[in-house]
């Protein structure tokens, strides 16, 4: 049941959105997330963007 339940969880997409002031820092950090997700293969949407952009 275990494993049905992970292939549930990893069909599912799951939206992340980082915001910091200028954008630099989420980015990095949403570059790592990206490469974590991946590697543990879950499906996963990460953004970064700036608190500027955050009205767009």
């Amino acid at each position: 049941m275990k494993k049905k339940w992970r292939m549930i969880l990893m069909s599912e997409r799951k939206s992340i959105l980082l915001i910091c002031g200028s954008g630099a820092s989420s980015g990095f950090m949403a570059a790592n997330m990206r490469k974590a997700a991946k590697k543990k293969g879950l499906n996963y949407e990460i953004k970064a963007r700036s608190e500027s952009e955050l009205a767009d």
